[in-house]
């Protein structure tokens, strides 16, 4: 309908557009117009040849539509309301029909006026025309192309005002289906709040009390049946009688030509060098996931191949939706457990995996309320028993991961037939079939982490760049986490979507349940959609923080990792945005915020006046001052510059521990920055040597021995300068330069070369030494 929409629309729109501009002279004029309103005239015949197909094919399609909304009309005003799978696929269909006529309406009014306009236009020109003196005619060829001209315009008039009214009888004919499928919507949407209260407010009786009556219950579940699934007299339905035994003979023969093809490919078709020691241990698990896979492309292209038959599309999509979820939770423990486990794991979740068989059986059979209150709960508690007994025998050497997955589904078992056997067995089967849908997604959200982590292993280093891991870190940081923030929504649009009640999810879902206009409105899709930006921003911001240290990095010439003010600034800058992301999405009163921030800006300024002050000094600092990775030295404290932040600098001491300096005290103190000229400081060293040895001989011969070391600047060179007369020495000085950031160790290099020098040379290197004489008396 939205095609032959558009095609129509097409077909109206493309108004040829004519025109006459100033000619040589009026002979001229009305030759040029003649031969423009010849052409559009010919352009409009074959318009509205086509225009005419085209609403032939657009009445038809409205007969249909009209036929499909009067055979919905009776399906929903028949429904019992009791019956909630048959009144909740009524109003499925309901609401599919109004929402579909709403989206594919014309703009018919556009179309109108703009025909209307047209023919007010070309009827001005056949009074214009009509209205010239004769005595500017002053030929007859001139008198002839004014009578044609007159003769085409007045057709082209006509014509457009015909197409006129055929549009407001197609309008006329649209706008009565669409109010019609509106009323339908509007009680459809009353039946879901019904359904809804039957479901998750009201409940139905408990099953103790079905038990203590349970002859009575019988007998009305049996009559159910026989109403339901019983053919009535002569007439033939989709939904009645052999075609529900025809069904589940179509499923079982299926799912055997399924297995039967799987086993035959896995087992004697594949190349030898497939069938691994572990691929033998998984041979049943593979075989198991790809027959349920073959039945799920076969019913889903039975879904599409059928064009008449309602019942079977609609169960054929259901079992391939069900069996592309065994598919999934199958290939997640094929892949991620060992063949030693393999077999474990499928036990541990085939439990709720019969469950959600069951519930999907109701569904497709629109089971009446009365046999699924009398058969569920019984069944339910024998699940829920069989899982606790698999998880007891197979659960202990399973990855945690699988571990935490079975308790959960044995608590939301649990949980279910606490609902079931307390009157909400309805409730309880929505529960199920929700976790069976997130569990799925779970899955493969897992398998995938667990891929990207051996991937990580395998082929990331680390001290791997972020032009390296760019695209891994998307996947990881951003898309990962956004299908599993996204999952919740998913799984339960996919759990409404089996029981028909998607309408009701959306308005759910959409619905503002904090709405306070010119403040804030709050609704679980913008939460969502909050949710999934957040890690959007945060990805971003990780990228551009880690792209600028890579630049740094590399302009500094350094491999250490930077950290430094600016990459601070950056975060806060693109969280700062991702707050005003979150106030235009939520509708926060911006011009309230702008003035509420005014006039708490002040106060803060105030307040905050030492923060600001160390901000803005780092900001200096950073500016050309210090940079990582620069030796400083500040009250006797020596080390490496390992962050600037917007508060203080972290400095690492040549001991290894990290001092913090504030901003404001390293502006306002007089440090060294040992490293911003050429990274060398000069060193003194002063030497004693005896009285009596000769100076220059000792210069020259620590000069020569110190040339061969590498630990100085040796363009700067090594001086020898006479200190001073000690007292029991001759002092010098040996002057060099040194690199800052090996000091310590070079220099204790450069004294031992000193002393082996000197002693090699037999040069005394005087000490204090001191005399004790010891006296003795004697006794008289």
């Amino acid at each position: 309908m939205k095609r032959f929409s558009f095609l129509l629309c097409l077909a109206l729109l493309c108004v040829t557009a004519q025109a006459v501009l100033k000619e040589r002279d009026m002979a001229q004029t009305l030759s040029v117009l003649r031969t423009e309103l010849t052409s559009t005239h010919e352009e409009q015949l074959k318009r509205m040849q086509r225009f005419a197909e085209m609403s032939k094919r657009y009445d038809l399609m409205m007969v249909q539509v009209m036929n499909r909304s009067q055979q919905i009309e009776l399906m929903l005003y028949s429904q019992k309301s009791d019956y909630v799978f048959d009144l909740s696929y009524a109003c499925s269909e309901a609401t599919s029909l109004y929402n579909h006529m709403s989206s594919s309406m014309l703009p018919f009014e556009t179309f109108a006026q703009k025909y209307n306009d047209q023919v007010t236009q070309y009827v001005h020109l056949v009074n214009s025309l009509e209205k010239i003196p004769d005595f500017l005619l002053t030929n007859e060829q001139m008198r002839a192309d004014r009578d044609s001209c007159v003769k085409l315009a007045d057709a082209i008039a006509h014509d457009m005002a015909v197409q006129q009214v055929q549009i407001e009888k197609t309008k006329e004919r649209s706008q009565e289906i669409l109010a019609k499928s509106k009323l339908l919507n509007d009680f459809a949407l009353k039946s879901y709040e019904d359904i809804r209260r039957s479901i998750f407010v009201n409940g139905d009786q408990s099953y103790f009390s079905i038990l203590q009556n349970l002859p009575r219950y019988w007998r009305q579940a049996k009559n159910d049946l026989q109403e339901k699934y019983t053919p009535t007299g002569n007439t033939h339905s989709e939904w009645r009688g052999n075609l529900i035994l025809f069904l589940f003979i179509f499923i079982i023969f299926y799912m055997v030509l399924a297995g039967g093809l799987s086993t035959l490919v896995i087992r004697f078709l594949l190349p030898k060098r497939w069938v691994t020691d572990e691929f033998r241990k998984k041979r049943t698990c593979i075989i198991i996931a790809a027959s349920a896979a073959v039945f799920a492309l076969a019913t889903l292209i039975i879904s599409f191949t059928l064009q008449h038959h309602n019942f079977m599309i609609m169960a054929s999509r259901l079992l391939s939706e069900y069996a592309w979820l065994l598919v999934a939770i199958m290939l997640s423990l094929i892949i991620r457990l060992d063949g030693d486990k393999v077999m474990s794991g499928m036990r541990l979740y085939f439990p709720i995996a019969v469950v959600g068989f069951v519930v999907f059986v109701y569904r497709i059979t629109f089971m009446p309320n009365t046999v699924v209150n009398l058969t569920f709960p019984l069944i339910l508690l024998a699940c829920t028993i069989w899982q606790w007994d698999v998880i007891r025998r197979h659960n202990k050497h399973m990855p945690r991961s699988d571990m935490f997955y079975t308790w959960i589904s044995l608590v939301g078992m649990v949980v279910a037939v606490v609902m079931a056997w307390g009157g909400y067995t309805l409730m309880s089967v929505q529960v199920l079939i929700w976790w069976i849908m997130q569990l799925t997604i779970i899955q493969s959200i897992t398998v995938i982490y667990d891929w990207l982590h051996k991937y990580e292993r395998q082929h990331i280093a680390d001290d791997a760049t972020i032009h390296q891991t760019w695209f891994y870190d998307a996947v990881y940081k951003m898309i990962i986490p956004i299908a599993a923030a996204l999952s919740l929504a998913v799984s339960v649009y996919w759990a409404a979507q089996v029981f028909d009640l998607t309408e009701w999810f959306k308005r759910f879902f959409t619905h503002k349940f904090i709405n306070l206009p010119q403040v804030i409105v709050v609704s679980l899709d913008r939460i969502v959609l909050l949710v999934a930006l957040g890690f959007v921003f945060n990805y971003i911001i990780y990228l551009c923080i880690n792209a600028y240290a890579l630049w740094k990095q590399h302009r500094s010439g350094s491999s250490q990792k930077v950290v430094s003010l600016s990459m601070n600034l950056m975060k806060y800058l693109g969280w700062g945005i991702f707050v005003y992301v979150v106030m235009v999405t939520l509708d926060v009163n911006r011009a309230g915020i702008t003035f509420i921030l005014t006039g708490l800006s002040t106060g803060i300024g105030f307040a905050m006046k030492d923060t600001l002050e160390n901000l803005f000094y780092g900001l200096s600092l950073m500016s050309g001052r210090v940079k990582l990775g620069d030796m400083i030295e500040c009250d006797g404290v020596r080390g490496r510059v390992a962050n600037i932040n917007y508060q203080s600098t972290m400095v690492e001491t040549l001991d290894g521990s990290v001092i913090a300096f504030l901003n404001s005290q390293l502006f306002s103190k007089n440090f060294k920055n040992l490293t911003k000229n050429h990274g060398y400081e000069l060193a003194q060293l002063t030497v004693g040597v005896a009285y009596g040895s000769k100076v220059e001989q000792v210069r020259q011969l620590i000069v020569e021995r110190l040339k061969k070391l590498d630990c100085y600047n040796h363009e700067k060179g090594v001086q020898v300068l006479f200190s001073n007369f000690g007292d029991s020495s001759v002092d010098l000085n040996v002057v060099l330069w040194t690199p800052v950031a090996t000091r310590m160790a070079d220099l204790a290099r450069i004294k031992e070369e000193i002393y082996d020098a000197l002693n090699e040379a037999g040069v005394e290197i005087p000490f204090p030494q001191r005399d004790i004489h010891i006296v003795s008396h004697h006794a008289d």
